[in-house]
């Protein structure tokens, strides 16, 4: 076990916490308040952060290294980013893969640290170029209308012992960043434990965007073969059949949480 923190419910996540980046890709930086961000109230997370009540205080600080294969302006990181600065216990450092920048922000303004580094190699030019080790690496929110496949970032940091969780969402006509960014805190609730559990591994956290109908929960599955095409997800089925891997979940309108060998 690298890291354990009390469980408490995700009704309870609500109070922002600082996120520890630069705003250059070769310096670290001390962390700064995300509510004195601006732009903080993004659309896709309006509904959860206007109903959740306040979350209790902790002592205790997880630092989860938020990235994806994208550029600091991708709504999906904007959202995984709003996300996870509503735990109390998390320090959040966002990086991207590019050409360093003099300053960059999401879409909402959290501060993103540009690493001139590959895939394979980002997590640990992130620890050098922000000066932080994380317990956690977070790969998304990716829209994604195949599973499967290589996840390369969330591979070579778990192959250099820090585990990663890859979140992505049913690509569509509209991608639900937010049901993917709830499903997200769910996921730390209540499966932190297992997600730390060493040796360290590679989970992926797949939720269906629901065209008609709504998300109807979440299943632990088995991972599907890499490149399998993803059907649109039926979320208003009458089928109660429990699907037992991330192909027939996400298709069945379940969230799939599955640990990839």
């Amino acid at each position: 076990m690298r890291f354990r923190l009390g469980g408490w419910a995700v009704a309870g996540v609500l109070v922002l916490t600082g996120c520890g980046v630069d705003e250059r890709s070769d310096h670290a930086s001390p962390a700064v308040e995300l509510g004195a961000v601006a732009g903080l109230g993004g659309p896709e997370l309006v509904s959860a952060r206007d109903t959740l009540p306040p979350a209790p205080s902790s002592a205790t600080t997880l630092t989860v290294l938020l990235t994806h294969d994208g550029d600091a302006t991708d709504p999906g990181l904007d959202a995984a980013a709003g996300a996870l600065a509503q735990r109390p216990d998390v320090r959040v450092v966002v990086v991207v893969s590019g050409t360093p920048v003099g300053t960059a922000t999401t879409m909402s303004g959290f501060p993103v640290t540009v690493v001139d580094a590959p895939a394979e190699a980002l997590v640990t030019g992130a620890a050098d170029a922000t000066g932080t080790t994380p317990d956690l690496v977070v790969v998304g929110i990716d829209g994604t209308s195949t599973l499967g496949g290589s996840e390369p970032i969330a591979s070579a940091a778990a192959a250099g012992g820090t585990p990663a969780l890859v979140v992505e969402a049913e690509a569509g006509e509209v991608v639900d960043h937010a049901a993917a960014a709830m499903q997200l805190l769910e996921v730390l609730d209540l499966h932190l434990d297992a997600l730390l559990d060493e040796p360290a591994a590679v989970h992926r956290l797949t939720v269906p965007s629901c065209g008609a109908g709504s998300l109807r929960g979440r299943l632990d599955v088995r991972p599907t073969a890499p490149a399998t095409p993803l059907a649109a997800s039926d979320c208003t089925t009458a089928d109660r059949t429990v699907p037992g891997d991330e192909l027939a979940a996400v298709g069945a309108g379940y969230a799939a949480f599955a640990r990839l060998p």
